[in-house]
């Protein structure tokens, strides 16, 4: 009598795909499911997994493949690094998030080269998993991530795993604030900013001297996401920058923060030479509801001089909608002063 072990490879994973299904009915997730197929296939479980991630089609091969890193199993590296150069990039990327859940040194290799994939959230997988790998080479490979990818999506993450890897990974992440590479010390700002890593903020408050703009942009956000008392001094100084993109990047940072002492200096940006800084200013005074800004509004509504440019409202109608608002608070304010005021009065009689 033929056992479930003697079914040709086509039937046994349609047997794999109709359970993955029932699994999904049922609501089962996460680490269970692998707990759950190997209850119902035994030691059968792990090449059935293996079958359905080669020869399935669409979700049901990605399902496999992750499931084959919640089995944790050794037997499941070889063919999970085989499928790194599947054509199919969710594949490739499926298999480096197996691969990391396994957190096997044979993985060391492979997953560099995927940091290399051309396909940008391959690469990022390809990261995170590297990052779990007891591996004294990955602070290294990671550090190469941040100074050299052509992603900065690759470059934010790699910074971020860094941070996560002991001393070796901060200190490497520190020295990347000093890189010669923009886009390197901009990654370890956006990293340290994430993380919340308190301890370097000395550093990311020298770099909004930083002489390239789009790093002191993302310099004046991680002060923001570090403390936010010092990012207020911070970002006031910044609304004199010269660079446009610092100054709208400031007035986000105020606008964000709610400190109604911004009011004044973000109204005077209201009169910046860079129409994109003007409409950030019309929509921060909006958000900061300050009635000071109101007669500054005005004169921007009617005269910004975008306006004479029938393709560019967008001055002019931010600060439309930002007098709006801010009357209509106004007007409310009032009506429930004037309410608790005859209230008051009946009261007295």
């Amino acid at each position: 009598m033929a056992t479930e072990d003697d079914q040709n490879p086509s039937d046994s994973t349609v047997d794999i795909e109709r359970f993955l299904d029932e699994l999904d009915a049922g609501g089962v997730g996460g680490p269970n499911r692998a707990s759950h197929v190997f209850a119902r296939f035994g030691d059968s479980a792990l090449p059935r997994l293996v079958a359905a991630m080669q020869v399935s089609r669409g979700i049901i091969r990605l399902r496999a493949a992750l499931m084959l890193g919640d089995t944790r199993s050794a037997r499941a590296i070889e063919p999970l690094i085989a499928a790194l150069r599947d054509d199919d990039p969710r594949m490739r990327a499926a298999a480096a998030v197996a691969l990391g859940k396994i957190a096997d040194s044979q993985a060391f290799e492979p997953l560099p080269r995927a940091i290399s994939d051309g396909v940008a959230f391959v690469a990022c997988n390809a990261v995170s998993a590297l990052g779990k790998l007891d591996d004294v080479r990955v602070v290294e490979t990671l550090d190469e991530a941040v100074t050299t990818h052509q992603a900065y999506t690759v470059r934010d993450v790699a910074a971020l795993v860094l941070l996560g890897r002991g001393e070796s990974g901060q200190r490497a992440v520190n020295e990347a604030l000093t890189h010669p590479d923009a886009a390197t010390r901009a990654a370890a700002l956006r990293a340290i900013g994430r993380a919340g890593e308190a301890r370097a903020l000395t550093s990311v408050m020298a770099a909004l001297t930083d002489p390239d703009a789009s790093v002191r942009q993302v310099a004046s956000w991680a002060i923001q996401a570090l403390d936010e008392i010092r990012a207020f001094d911070a970002s006031l100084a910044a609304l004199s920058d010269a660079d446009a993109g610092v100054r709208g990047a400031a007035i986000g940072c105020l606008k964000d923060i709610g400190d109604p002492r911004a009011a004044s200096p973000i109204a005077d940006m209201l009169t910046d030479p860079d129409a994109d800084v003007r409409a950030s200013a019309a929509a921060a005074l909006d958000s900061l509801g300050d009635d000071s800004a109101i007669a500054p509004l005005e004169e921007l509504a009617a005269h910004d001089t975008s306006v004479r440019q029938p393709f560019n409202r967008q001055v002019a109608i931010t600060a439309d909608f930002a007098l709006e608002r801010i009357r209509e608070r106004l007007r409310r304010r009032n009506e429930s002063s004037n309410a608790s005021s005859d209230m008051r009065g009946a009261d007295g009689r």
